[in-house]
């Protein structure tokens, strides 16, 4: 069953990678606009939004404007695997969060279209993930930014005037800080909380100036060693940062 226009609505929740499932529940509805009656399910994986109240609060808050739908609100445990073997079924919900795993050439088989990609990119933002031939599928709910805050003064001090372009720059400028400035730590990160190091992926092609970057790592077969294209390497076996 086609749902779209309730997500044309239910879009104000500002949800998670959301879609609609093309073959959800049996929902009924009726009307259209602001007077449309049914009965919605929707999935997601926010246990605590579900557990400290916060989904009754924006659910409330849609009803000001939707007051005849009705939202079964289910926050699932573990929820890429449970959902996945639910989609095996025809009763997975009616607005889900896309599962990680759920290949782009498979969201025709499961969730309805939102829509064009060019056209609702005019107002959303990030939706590459959940496209697939020019037909949008998913609206993510939030979007990370990473970056880098940086202490200019220490640069100037250390005599750097520009932000480096390159891998082989940015490792420079740190030696510089940490040879005429030795008190001053050139580099401190939170690594040592194991999970952060992921978001050095992110960050590796702005330091490096390149963003192909990550495809020099696919061609050596010693992605770790000092002499291949790897900053993580030369970053952490060098005396250049404290970790938290």
């Amino acid at each position: 069953m086609k749902k779209r226009y309730i997500f044309g609505s239910l879009a104000i929740m500002g949800l998670a990678a959301l879609t609609l499932a093309a073959c959800g529940s049996k929902t009924s509805s009726s009307g259209t606009g602001k007077n449309i009656k049914a009965t919605i399910t929707f999935v997601n994986q926010k246990t605590d939004m579900h557990s400290n109240g916060m989904w009754k609060k924006y659910i409330a808050e849609f009803n000001k404007e939707y007051p005849n739908i009705t939202i079964k609100e289910q926050a699932l445990n573990n929820y890429d695997q449970t959902e996945q073997t639910r989609m095996s079924s025809k009763n997975f919900g009616d607005v889900v969060a896309i599962p990680a795993a759920v290949a782009p050439k498979d969201y025709p088989n499961f969730f309805s279209s939102l829509g064009k990609t060019k056209d609702l990119e005019k107002k959303y933002t990030s939706l590459q993930d959940r496209t697939y031939k020019g037909e949008q599928y998913g609206l993510p709910s939030e979007v990370n930014a990473n970056g880098f805050v940086v202490n200019w003064n220490v640069f100037k001090k250390a005599g750097i005037d520009k932000w480096p372009t390159t891998t082989d720059e940015f490792i420079q400028d740190l030696k510089t800080i940490k040879a005429k400035l030795p008190d001053v730590t050139p580099l401190y990160t939170n690594y040592a909380c194991g999970w952060a190091l992921v978001d050095w992926d992110f960050q590796r092609s702005s330091v490096a100036g390149d963003p192909n970057f990550d495809l020099a790592l696919a061609k050596t077969d010693k992605p770790s060693q000092k002499a291949s294209p790897c900053i993580l390497f030369t970053i952490h076996f060098t005396p250049l940062l404290k970790m938290a």
